[in-house]
C-alpha cells in the first residue's frame, strides 16, 4: 500500500466526519480490496486498507464520500 491523504471541503469549508470509500477501477486490484478513510475536524483524511493509515494499493479508484448531517430540532 502507498500512503494517500487529502482534504474534503464543501463550498470552501472542511467537512468533518465524512466517510470515504475507494472502489478499484484497475483490474489488477482484487475486488475485495476496499480502501477507506474518515475525515477529522479539519476535513483531513488518511487512507487505510490493511492497517490504519497504511494507504492504498497503486491503481485507479472511484471514490464515494458520505456525510450524514445530524440535526437536532426542538432543543
Amino acid at each position: 500500500a502507498y500512503p494517500a491523504q487529502g482534504v474534503v471541503t464543501h463550498k470552501g469549508k472542511p467537512v468533518k466526519d465524512a466517510e470515504l470509500a475507494f472502489f478499484p477501477t484497475d483490474p489488477k486490484i482484487p475486488e475485495q480490496v476496499r480502501p477507506w478513510a474518515k475525515t477529522n475536524e479539519n476535513g483531513e483524511f488518511r487512507v487505510s486498507t490493511y492497517d490504519r493509515d497504511d494507504g492504498a494499493p497503486a491503481g485507479s479508484y472511484k471514490v464515494t464520500i458520505v456525510h450524514h448531517e445530524i440535526v437536532i430540532s426542538g432543543g
